[in-house]
């Protein structure tokens, strides 16, 4: 196992997607490991964390050799730098117990500095002007998601916080900051189911036109698994019928709970305790430290990530028996995601699944396998807003 596979990716890329007359949609999914964004001109990604920058610092010891391909910096209307992303994440102590607070994992994260930062970075990736264009003169319009669970009780909260007036500037990689200035009524924003968001992804392919087994999908039963790092969702369909009754999530299964595990073992086996969003920094190298006495060396932790990974995984696949019955009347289970991509092998060999033998595991990238899967779900809100417009001209 290749631990970095398991960090939060940071992906900047120009694509000349599909485009709107007249408006500007960006798909926008703010998860708890990585933001994700996809525009008619970019497909970005970077990690859900951002700290207040000590920029004196920074400058003293940067050097020409740097790499900033990961580096954002984001200043509000105050002119208070935060470091985004990375580079933030980077940053984290090993023994800083504030960054494994609810501003980063929990629900209310939605009203803390860090989630409008982040929220306002994201939206900031997807309206910029590159060669494939920009949204000149054309009014943007947002579309996100939230888990089948919390969607009627957060609508509103989320809604309330992104809407308003957002005026700050951005600073990508070695770019020169790049100032924003835009409005946001709440008409301008449409929240949906998040694994929806894949539904429509894996029936249109890049040139969003319905794949040869779109009708297929839609007119078969239907389990969207998205394990997402803070929250397991369970999303079916019963030909072409959504069953919001049976969509499920769960907090503790999911790359978080893979991360909280591996952590813990960790600290059984080799006396060095780290935290959930400290991780992220150690699965760049593989390596932590092992603590013996006053003697510290780095060790591997492969093994003990590829084993609680696989853990949870079999956990996640108990837990859809149990809620959905030992005969799972599902023709096709589309597993979706970062996790989901890490954990497809695991459900291939799942001893459970194979018995069953009448559920076919579905990628969560099949509509554009040129994309990694942690953009299923953005890739089809953007499809979903876009289809919308394009039908109203």
């Amino acid at each position: 196992m290749i631990t970095a596979q398991y960090r939060t990716k940071t992906i900047f890329m120009e694509a000349d997607n599909k485009k709107v007359p007249g408006v500007w949609p960006v798909g926008l999914d703010i998860g708890y490991s990585g933001v994700k964004v996809f525009s008619g001109n970019a497909i970005v990604c970077f990690p859900s964390y951002a700290s207040v920058s000590s920029v004196e610092s920074r400058i003293s010891i940067a050097s020409d050799t740097d790499d900033d391909s990961r580096s954002i910096m984001y200043m509000d209307e105050h002119g208070t730098i935060w470091d985004v992303g990375a580079d933030a994440q980077d940053m984290i102590s090993v023994s800083d117990t504030s960054a494994g607070s609810l501003a980063i994992y929990g629900r209310s994260r939605y009203y803390s500095p860090m989630f409008k930062v982040i929220m306002r970075v994201g939206i900031a990736a997807g309206i910029r002007t590159n060669r494939f264009g920009g949204p000149e003169e054309k009014a943007l319009k947002i579309q996100t998601g939230l888990p089948p669970k919390y969607i009627i009780s957060d609508t509103a909260d989320l809604i309330s916080v992104m809407a308003g007036h957002h005026v700050f500037k951005v600073k990508f990689g070695s770019g020169d900051w790049e100032s924003f200035d835009f409005i946001l009524s709440e008409q301008d924003i449409s929240i949906m189911d998040q694994p929806e968001g894949t539904l429509f992804s894996i029936a249109t392919d890049r040139d969003i036109r319905l794949t040869k087994n779109a009708a297929r999908y839609f007119n078969a039963n239907l389990l969207i698994v998205d394990p997402g790092f803070g929250t397991l969702d369970l999303f079916p369909m019963f030909k072409k019928k959504i069953d919001r009754d049976a969509c499920q999530t769960y907090p503790e299964l999911g790359m978080k709970q893979v991360m909280k595990d591996t952590a813990n073992e960790i600290l059984r086996r080799h006396n060095f305790e780290v935290s959930v969003p400290a991780m992220q920094k150690f699965l760049e190298t593989g390596l932590v430290y092992k603590r013996e006495g006053r003697r510290i060396t780095k060790v591997p932790f492969d093994d003990i990530l590829e084993a609680c990974s696989r853990d949870v995984c079999n956990k996640t696949v108990d837990k859809i028996f149990e809620v959905y019955g030992p005969t799972l009347e599902f023709d096709y289970i589309v597993l979706t995601g970062g996790t989901g991509e890490a954990w497809f092998r695991m459900f291939q060999e799942n001893e459970y699944l194979k018995d069953c033998g009448t559920v076919q595991v579905i990628p969560g990238n099949y509509g554009d396998e040129s994309l990694p899967w942690l953009f299923s779900n953005v890739r089809g809100y953007f499809i979903f807003m876009v289809t919308r417009f394009a039908a109203r001209r």
